[in-house]
């Protein structure tokens, strides 16, 4: 598969999956544009043991790490901010927000990054098991993550 097709098939849901491990817009940015080199240079050595999909959320779970960790250690930590623009890498997607996406967008932030991943990955249409092949981790492991997830979603949008 090319690297085009990669970035339209999923591009904006790599977009998306940034929030895992980074609030602050233009450091998401950042990020974003990390894992599409990432994923660029990682593409060739494909060898289709696991799907595309997984193999490119797994890519950009380990740079969200490493990106993670390399902030850590220079001590540069950001506050949830609210970025200006559109959600979407497309500008002509997502320019009319809905005020219960972002209800439900504020309470995801609200979760642990362990919890966070499993609930954006669900939202992005992964399986349990493509999730387990991405964070390296057991599928009950994930379905434990999901459920403490739902149940912690349900507390913080308690009214």
């Amino acid at each position: 598969m090319e690297f085009k097709q990669v970035l339209e098939l999923y591009g904006d849901s790599l977009w998306r999956f940034t929030l895992t491990y980074e609030h602050e817009y233009h450091r998401r940015k950042d990020l974003y544009q990390e894992i599409l080199v990432a994923v660029w240079k990682a593409l060739p050595k494909f060898e289709g043991r696991s799907s595309i999909k997984t193999y490119v959320f797994r890519i950009a779970h380990n740079r969200g790490i490493t990106f993670k960790n390399r902030a850590a250690r220079s001590d540069i930590f950001s506050p949830l901010t609210v970025e200006p623009g559109s959600e979407s890498v497309n500008p002509q997607e997502g320019i009319i927000k809905d005020e219960e996406q972002m209800i439900l967008k504020q309470a995801v932030m609200q979760l642990s990054p362990s919890l966070r991943q499993v609930v954006l990955l669900i939202l992005e249409g992964l399986s349990n098991k493509e999730i387990s092949d991405v964070l390296g981790i057991s599928e009950n492991n994930v379905a434990v993550r999901l459920l403490r997830a739902k149940k912690s979603l349900s507390e913080i949008l308690k009214p």
